[in-house]
């Protein structure tokens, strides 16, 4: 679904964007090129600009012009519905950038994520204090994770969360 801001860059085409996502941060003019480039590709719905994203979410660096670019990057593949992107996505679950673990649990559930280690993921996550649980639970009920239930007390409705009981495995069936 494209979004009234999703073009706020007309005169960046969109091989312009994939050349600068594989760039390395010291050929950059700005510290925002690799935010502008990745929220860019939104508008570049093709299997390079899913290919430039998937690979720029494996660039190795802490610096914050590389976090906040992956945020997107994470955002775009799940609102492109890129689901080749799902195993690139969950390793970022194991990031140390609170944000983009949100990001990357948003997108999983967007993608209709059903890779157990993945799922096992998220549900670990509930343990850490750094997380936002809001978004956990709503992507580990919507994905219709029955192992999840046990984080809740449902009143006798615990039936409810059987296999495919989610949002996602409505829509698969």
């Amino acid at each position: 679904m494209m979004g009234r801001f999703d073009n706020i860059h007309p005169e960046l085409s969109c091989e312009q964007a994939r050349i600068i996502l594989a760039s390395s941060p010291d050929q950059l003019d700005s510290q925002s090129d690799f935010y502008m480039a990745a929220a860019h590709l939104i508008n570049c719905p093709c299997k390079e600009s899913h290919h430039s994203l998937i690979n720029f979410l494996s660039l190795q660096g802490s610096e914050q012009a590389i976090s906040i670019a992956k945020r997107k990057a994470v955002e775009v593949l799940a609102r492109l519905q890129v689901s080749e992107a799902v195993p690139e996505i969950g390793k970022c679950l194991w990031s140390d950038d609170v944000y983009l673990v949100e990001n990357s649990v948003w997108a999983l559930q967007k993608l209709c994520c059903s890779s157990p280690v993945l799922i096992e993921k998220m549900i670990a996550l509930m343990s850490d204090d750094r997380q936002s649980t809001r978004v956990l639970i709503q992507a580990l009920t919507q994905l219709g994770d029955s192992s999840f239930s046990k984080y809740f007390s449902f009143s006798g409705r615990s039936e409810a969360w059987g296999e495919g009981s989610g949002y996602c495995g409505y829509l698969r069936t």
